[in-house]
């Protein structure tokens, strides 16, 4: 069985599920992890919903579960941060979601990290120039998002954060030395025997704006 190459890098559904059945629910996907799903009310709810609570893997924050208020119409929505997402162990177990009452994917974020320079910026200039990123309509707009600071990196997009689809590349290597301490990153060369301008991560962020996202993203996200 050839190794699944992207991981998961969000996870937005909804239900008509209460919320703990929703929890029960999730808990499949972290493994033995799964027990130590928690939540924490955190009061109001974002985007109309009443109330809102924190999704806790013991005691770190990996998510949030909103539910409540007449206009929600009795839906609970659920948000799994790139970090909860990183600690999930089966998504073969996603079908423990996808047997919630109505329950839908409203977004679910796809991520490859390449290490040896495979993808970047200008690959993506290039493929953008070339057409390849058309799907039948209008070409998707592309945009390039600059730091003062090099050694911080910069991000292309191409597509809308408000479509069905849209497309992030940024080198990641130098966001990881964002995250150390300034005098340690001023000295890295490489990050885990690679060099730091060679590592670059693609995401697709997929969004039920005007069509559903089918469940099977998850297992086969390689070819989504």
């Amino acid at each position: 069985m050839t190794p699944t190459k992207t991981t998961v890098d969000w996870l937005r559904f909804r239900t008509q599920a209460d919320v703990l059945p929703g929890l029960e629910a999730l808990r499949a996907i972290f493994g033995d992890l799964g027990p130590s799903l928690g939540l924490k009310h955190l009061g109001r709810g974002k985007d109309g919903f009443q109330q809102g609570a924190a999704v806790l893997l013991g005691e770190m924050v990996i998510g949030r579960v909103d539910f409540g208020g007449e206009s929600q119409r009795g839906w609970v929505r659920w948000n799994i941060s790139g970090l909860g997402c990183q600690w999930a162990k089966d998504w073969d177990a996603i079908d423990s979601l996808e047997g919630l009452p109505a329950a839908e994917l409203r977004r679910t974020d796809v991520a490859l990290t390449t290490w040896r320079g495979e993808v970047s910026h200008e690959i993506f200039e290039q493929a953008h120039a070339a057409g390849r990123f058309n799907c039948g309509g209008r070409p998707p707009n592309m945009k390039r998002i600059l730091n003062s600071d090099p050694r911080a990196g910069s991000t292309c997009y191409i597509g809308a954060r408000k479509s069905d689809k849209c497309l992030r590349g940024y080198q990641k290597g130098l966001e990881m030395l964002t995250k150390m301490p300034k005098a340690q990153a001023d000295t890295v060369t490489h990050i885990d025997g690679f060099p730091v301008e060679g590592i670059y991560r693609t995401e697709i962020e997929f969004k039920a704006e005007t069509a559903p996202i089918p469940w099977e993203l998850i297992g086969r996200r390689d070819e989504y």
